[in-house]
């Protein structure tokens, strides 16, 4: 999907920083979190980790996790003006790179909104460009794993390019080093395979079940190399797939939620690397309530 957040490669930028004042009293810490990503909405309403303007980007993660709020606040009707205002201007820049094509085309289908007039720009037309020969979304392996699943959540795995997106996932999926050998893909993929059910072989699901469980910590957390630390990014992710297909993810990995939650109430990545903070803090919150595929 996207690419993983880590100290290595990142969705836009990363920030590499030691984390400090973690937060390991009671209380609930998915409200805190919410506290914190309003804070640090901007004046036009975009999310951004510093600084007074809104990251597109970040700004995408934080308005799917807000819709999965139970009271969605005004500051997501900010944050989705935002994302139309730069969708729209300049025309089509924004939705030129395939993973922000796709994320803002999964936002659009959280949202229930009109995936071919958003800000003035067809998603589904924007998406289906960064189509390649083989129907995977994107040159690169990881970067279909949220083309399938956005095209499968907003136009039906029945339409031809998203069966086409589906079908590169059928064939090759687990074939990808890239994907196979790190858990937020795993778990990333795992959820494309669920959107893309009709269209994918049944047991790639369990396939992918069984490749995450090498990413699994007996405290509850998943890391994104098997034997690494966990981390806040990959476990989220993870407990978004099992939910995808029906598992039960328990409630272990909130403990390493609230083991790097802040002061602020902004959730690390890991003990030893803060940011990105929105991003991991979005991610752990929409895991806390649902999952990347609309419900």
């Amino acid at each position: 999907m996207i690419a993983r957040p880590t100290v290595a490669a990142g969705f836009g930028f990363v920030f590499v920083v030691v984390v400090s004042g973690c937060v390991h009293g009671s209380g609930a810490w998915d409200e805190k979190a919410l506290s914190y990503l309003l804070s640090v909405q901007q004046e036009d309403g975009g999310f951004s980790e510093a600084g007074s303007e809104g990251d597109y980007v970040t700004t995408l993660w934080v308005g799917i996790a807000l819709q999965a709020q139970p009271s969605p606040s005004s500051a997501l009707d900010r944050a989705d003006a935002f994302l139309r205002l730069r969708a729209s201007h300049p025309p089509g820049t924004t939705l030129s790179d395939s993973n922000r094509a796709s994320l803002t085309l999964l936002y659009a289908a959280w949202a229930g909104a009109d995936a071919r007039d958003f800000g003035g720009q067809d998603l589904v037309a924007s998406v289906e460009a960064h189509q390649n020969a083989t129907g995977a979304v994107g040159n690169l392996p990881n970067e279909n794993l949220i083309g399938a699943l956005a095209l499968a959540s907003a136009v039906g795995v029945e339409s031809e390019t998203a069966w086409a997106a589906c079908g590169w996932l059928d064939a090759l999926v687990w074939e990808s080093r890239t994907v196979s050998h790190d858990g937020w893909y795993v778990a990333t993929a795992i959820q494309a395979v669920a959107a893309c059910r009709e269209a994918v072989d049944g047991e790639l699901v369990d396939e992918g079940l069984g490749l995450l469980e090498t990413f699994r910590h007996d405290a509850g957390g998943f890391s994104a190399r098997e034997g690494g630390p966990a981390d806040a990014s990959t476990t989220a992710n993870a407990v978004q797939a099992l939910r995808a297909v029906g598992n039960e993810p328990g409630s272990e990995w909130e403990s390493l939620i609230v083991g790097l939650q802040q002061e602020s109430g902004a959730v690390a990545f890991r003990a030893d690397v803060a940011a990105p903070l929105i991003k991991t803090t979005a991610e752990v919150l929409l895991a806390q309530r649902s999952g990347l595929a609309p419900s």
